[in-house]
C-alpha cells in the first residue's frame, strides 16, 4: 500500500463481487469491446437465485476470460463467525466454484473488507493464496506489508460506487493514482472510525441510506 516509488508503471487490475447476472450481460460485454478482462468474486450460496447467475453461467465468464474468486459463500462478514462456521464458509464456497469450473480456486474476496488475523490464516487454511480487502491501497504484487500497529492486511482494492460519485473517483485514479489512493484510504479511516463508533447495524444502515442518495 502507499505511493508508488518513483518511476513506477502502474496497472489496474478491474474486480466485482457479489454474483449479480449483469456481471455477465452488463460488465462482461462492456469489458470485452475494450480487450478488457476482470476477476469476478462470486457468493456461492446466491447463484442460481432471481436476479443472480446460474452455474452455466458462471462457466461462460469464465470460459470468456474472466478470473473467478470466491466471495464466500452465504455473504456474511467472516471476522464475525465463530470458528467453525468460518471454516465451513471458506469451504464450502471453494469447492462450489472449483465442482463448477473444474480447475483450482485461489482467490477470496472479504465481504466488507473485514480482514484479521484469524480470517486470513484461515483463508489461507483452505486454499486462497490471494485474499483481497476493500482497504485503499496500491498493491506491489508481494504479500501486503500491515500498516503501523496493525497485525494483519489483506490485499488493497479500491472501492468504485456506483453513479456520479464513481465516475469522479475513477477519473481521479487515472489523473493522479498515488493522490487519489491517498484521499481514499483517508476517507476509509474515516469510516471505519465511525464503524466502530455505531456499531456494524446501524452503520451499515446509515451506509446503505447514504449510498443510495
Amino acid at each position: 500500500t502507499g505511493s508508488p516509488p518513483p518511476g513506477a508503471d502502474l496497472a489496474v487490475a478491474l474486480s466485482f463481487d457479489d454474483s449479480w447476472v449483469s456481471h455477465l450481460r452488463v460488465a462482461a460485454p462492456a469489458l470485452l469491446a475494450r480487450g478488457w478482462d476482470a476477476g469476478i468474486f462470486l457468493a456461492t450460496d446466491a447463484i442460481g437465485n432471481p436476479g443472480m447467475l446460474s452455474w452455466a453461467e458462471v462457466r461462460e465468464l469464465e470460459d470468456l476470460g474472466f478470473a473467478i474468486g470466491s466471495h464466500g459463500a452465504s455473504h456474511r462478514f467472516l471476522n464475525q463467525l465463530p470458528a467453525d462456521e468460518l471454516d465451513g464458509e471458506l469451504e464450502r464456497s471453494r469447492t462450489a466454484l472449483e465442482d463448477c469450473l473444474q480447475k483450482p480456486v485461489t482467490m477470496l474476496s472479504l465481504h466488507g473488507g473485514r480482514c484479521n488475523r484469524r480470517v486470513l490464516e484461515a483463508a489461507k487454511a483452505a486454499g486462497y493464496s490471494l485474499v483481497f480487502g476493500s482497504r485503499p491501497g496500491i498493491w506491489a504484487g508481494k504479500e501486503p506489508t500491515p500498516a503501523a500497529g496493525a497485525q494483519h492486511e489483506a490485499i488493497p482494492r479500491c472501492v468504485i460506487r456506483r453513479g456520479a460519485t464513481g465516475a469522479r473517483t475513477v477519473l481521479a485514479l487515472l489523473e493522479n493514482p498515488a493522490g487519489a489512493v491517498a484521499h481514499l484510504a483517508r476517507r476509509d479511516r474515516l469510516l471505519g472510525f465511525l464503524r466502530r463508533l455505531f456499531g456494524d447495524r446501524l452503520y451499515h444502515a446509515l451506509h446503505r441510506f447514504w449510498v443510495a442518495e
